[in-house]
């Protein structure tokens, strides 16, 4: 009896042992650093407001576990993300709104997410915009928080702007089917702790923001032209005969 009641308590004392290791190396694969197999960083000067729109479009390494704990920087001006969301399968998917928690810090607004699929959207307005009669600045700094494979970044030549200068150079930018021009380079891999400045500059001389709001108005005049609208004089006699019918048949 006691040898069982030894042997008992070494095997509860082994399993629980064991389900500690196991823990530990769950907590251990929780806390690995997360990597990005690629990153599209989206920078749209005054597209509706008089500052940057900054987006990331975040594709995690397939060898990331999921659901990941993420934390990414963005400039403490710009306060907080504007949007977040994630997608189940591609991007062209409908986007899922995505909770996120900010930590304010000195130069950086941390913000922490936990995303469930491996393509995550950001996006946030960055009011550091420099406007000096008819010129622009801004400066741009990926903050490199995660090393990224492929980090793509393109930025949108405002509706007007003239002179684009991007340091470093982003080539000669090409029109797009919206009208405007894009200029855009793959950077490549960039690892963590290895922040990359982008230093634009550009003229325009009014406030005109590229995206704005568009009265809404008809394609042509509405009149009884218009195929499916009838007009109420046609109707009138028949709806008439069909009281008259109705009520014959009820008092007969």
């Amino acid at each position: 009896m006691v040898m069982t009641r030894s042997r008992t308590g070494l095997y509860l004392i082994l399993s629980i042992l064991a389900l500690m290791s196991a823990g530990f190396g769950a907590a251990q694969t929780n806390k690995a650093p997360v990597e990005a197999q690629s990153v599209v960083v989206d920078i749209w000067p005054e597209y509706d407001r008089t500052a940057v729109l900054v987006m990331y479009t975040i594709r995690l390494s397939p060898q990331v576990k999921l659901p990941a704990t993420i934390n990414i920087s963005i400039p403490r001006a710009a306060i907080t993300l504007y949007q977040a969301s994630y997608y189940v399968g591609s991007s062209d998917s409908a986007p899922t709104p995505l909770n996120f928690q900010t930590i304010p810090g000195v130069d950086w607004t941390q913000i922490k997410l936990t995303a469930p699929t491996s393509l995550i959207r950001l996006e946030f307005y960055d009011p550091r915009l420099l406007l000096d009669d008819t010129t622009r600045t801004y400066t741009y700094i990926w903050p490199a928080d995660f090393t990224v494979d492929d980090l793509t970044v393109r930025v949108q030549n405002p509706l007007g702007a003239t002179r684009m200068e991007i340091t470093p150079h982003l080539g000669g930018g090409a029109l797009h089917e919206d009208g405007l021009v894009y200029y855009e380079t793959t950077i490549g891999k960039v690892d963590a702790g290895m922040p990359l400045t982008l230093a634009l500059t550009y003229q325009k001389s009014d406030a005109t923001l590229t995206f704005t709001s568009q009265p809404v108005s008809a394609a042509a005049p509405l009149d009884e032209t218009i195929a499916g609208r009838t007009r109420l004089l046609t109707i009138l006699p028949w709806l008439a005969i069909g009281f008259l019918l109705l009520l014959l048949l009820i008092l007969g």
